[in-house]
């Protein structure tokens, strides 16, 4: 019964203190909207770059370019050889012929110059194209297409290049990560400082009431309880305006971002909503923990003074 009479004061107490206080209140709220949305827009970004790498990689291939003068049988043979690597899923071979019907199929321009190209004077050369397993590990067709029998045929392959342009990815998704990290931490501390100190602040100005409580037997839980309620308000409020600023910021700049990722059908103010329990729990986790966590160091130094 106590619980659900003093539930109640603990609620309207905290919120007497948060209005009592003002602009502290307001700048200790706006210090933790403005962490919150740093750390949703790198986690947004974490996401984003980790589901890019994760869409480039299923769609590269390998690609290897046989010289001209190189025997379709032969061609063939190093096709079988690399249909019996474990990482490889699928290999096709296709022909000069068939590489000149790709090629006038998807030109728009110069369609008389293509036209003019026959079977005979068909520049483009022979290839095969090896869809990975895992596009981690293109070095396993490394020693069959760099065999004796192989290298010779060879003119160009491109699972080097794929290899490197997936390393580059996962750098700039590490580069991510670790500064969204340390100005995420960086934020978050200064956030708690704030809310820290508005708390003292609330405290000093009601040590006399505390005072009282203390000496008719309340006890520290029921003196913590409005002063750590208030962080956690700081925290809620700080969600609910960093929810909205980010999805502002994403409706902003998402299609200028999505026009570049247009070839992995990347809908960036899409893929927020979809993420948007996650993202929410993230902020309002973060948010709550900053709060009550600043606020119950603050009284909990208080009261053992």
């Amino acid at each position: 019964m106590s619980a659900v009479v003093t539930g109640p004061r603990i609620v309207r107490a905290a919120l007497r203190s948060f209005y009592r206080n003002g602009w502290l209140s307001v700048a200790a709220t706006a210090i933790v909207t403005f962490s919150l949305v740093l750390v949703s827009i790198f986690a947004l970004l974490l996401l984003l770059g980790t589901n890019v790498i994760a869409a480039i990689q299923n769609k590269i291939d390998v690609e290897i370019f046989f010289k001209d003068d190189a025997k379709v049988a032969d061609i063939l043979t190093v096709k079988e050889q690399l249909e019996r690597n474990p990482n490889a899923a699928t290999v096709k071979y296709i022909s000069k012929a068939e590489a000149l019907g790709i090629y006038k199929g998807q030109s728009d321009r110069n369609k008389r110059l293509v036209e003019q190209i026959s079977e005979e004077e068909n520049p483009l050369p022979a290839s095969i194209q090896v869809k990975a397993k895992n596009s981690d590990k293109l070095d396993a067709f490394s020693a069959t297409l760099e065999s004796d029998f192989a290298k010779p045929l060879v003119a160009t392959r491109s699972d080097k290049e794929n290899r490197e342009i997936i390393q580059r990815l996962q750098r700039i998704v590490g580069f991510i990560r670790s500064m969204g990290l340390f100005v995420s931490l960086t934020v978050l501390t200064f956030a708690v400082l704030v809310v820290f100190n508005t708390i003292r602040i609330a405290i000093f100005s009601r040590r006399e009431e505390i005072e009282i409580m203390r000496l008719v037997g309340a006890s520290n839980a029921y003196i913590r309880g409005p002063f750590v309620l208030e962080g956690a308000f700081y925290g809620i409020i700080g969600t609910a305006i960093a929810l909205l600023l980010v999805y502002l910021l994403v409706l902003a700049f998402g299609p200028a971002i999505s026009s570049y990722l247009r070839e992995l059908n990347e809908d960036v103010p899409a893929y927020f909503r979809a993420n948007l329990p996650l993202i929410l729990l993230i902020q309002l986790g973060t948010g709550i923990g900053v709060g009550v966590l600043s606020s119950y160091i603050a009284i909990r130094r208080h009261l053992r003074s």
